[in-house]
């Protein structure tokens, strides 16, 4: 609602988007660093272990899923500066790499052909322009991407059954939310209850389901997923309206099998400010406010 009221002027949302976009290019750039300089980070007086100021690369890769449509519209809808974007957006999706999130590079690539693809559609920009946008992104992802490294991932993906722990935890989750499918188990509760569930024991502490939609059925019941889904679903239309909120709706998909929304609250409030500005454009205060 906060978002909503702040930002419904489009003048104010064009602003506040491209602001963030911008501290996504850092938050790229520096992560891209991190991982190049390996043990040498703590010199170059960047935080060692850290994706940007993240601590979880899923995490941060969610982030700039969020973002990267944003850079992506920038440079269709402003033309005069389309190549600063175009790095933009190649700079989140090489650190989404260097990062080594699997998730996230899916997504990510996903965005980079979804995106101008729904802008073509829309009959905002030429074909012939959209096809030299589209290579000159890819081109640039593909050099950035080269230089960040992309060892790290390419060596994630060959791991064989990569989400078999993932769906352990998923069946675990089913079955607690079958004990309690109205009420849950308490907002924040998961990690006390899984317990009690697992199918598996490790020694491991088991922080997330690594699945929010699963999460938040079970720690607040069916109604809690319902209104998540709500949400998610309102959301739609003004989010493909807007190409830019193409990115949200993907931080909901990636967050089917890892936790964007979860033990990061500074996060999920970034998450839901997008959605507010999203209601604004639903609503259609975006056009018609000063």
């Amino acid at each position: 609602w906060t978002a909503r009221e702040l930002l419904g002027a489009s003048a104010t949302q064009q602003k506040f988007l491209r602001g963030a976009a911008v501290v996504g290019v850092v938050m790229a750039v520096a992560a891209m660093f991190q991982q190049a300089l390996g043990d040498s980070v703590t010199a170059a007086g960047l935080l060692p272990g850290y994706f940007g100021t993240f601590v979880y690369r899923n995490q941060f890769a969610a982030f700039l899923e969020a973002l990267l449509p944003v850079a992506i519209v920038a440079a269709i809808d402003d033309r005069r500066r389309a190549v600063p974007w175009i790095g933009a957006a190649a700079a989140m999706f090489a650190g989404i790499v260097a990062a080594g999130s699997r998730t996230g590079v899916v997504i990510s690539l996903a965005l980079l052909v979804a995106v101008p693809a729904a802008a073509s559609l829309r009959g905002s920009i030429p074909r012939v322009a959209l096809v030299r946008l589209s290579a000159a992104v890819l081109l640039c992802a593909a050099v950035l991407t080269a230089v960040a490294g992309w060892e790290t991932v390419w060596a994630r993906f060959q791991e064989p059954q990569p989400y078999s722990l993932r769906a352990e935890l998923v069946q675990s989750t089913a079955a607690m939310i079958a004990e309690r499918p109205l009420t849950g188990f308490g907002l924040g509760a998961w990690p006390v209850a899984y317990p009690a569930f697992a199918r598996f024991d490790d020694g491991s502490f088991v922080n997330q389901a690594h699945n929010d939609w699963m999460q938040w059925a079970a720690e607040g019941g069916l109604p809690m997923f319902l209104l998540m889904l709500w949400i998610v679903v309102r959301a739609v239309p003004a989010a493909t309206r807007s190409l830019w909120g193409l990115g949200i709706l993907a931080v909901f998909v990636h967050a089917l099998v890892d936790y964007p929304f979860g033990q990061r609250p500074a996060l999920a409030a970034f998450f839901f400010v997008l959605l507010g500005i999203i209601s604004a454009e639903r609503s259609g205060r975006a056009d018609t406010a000063k």
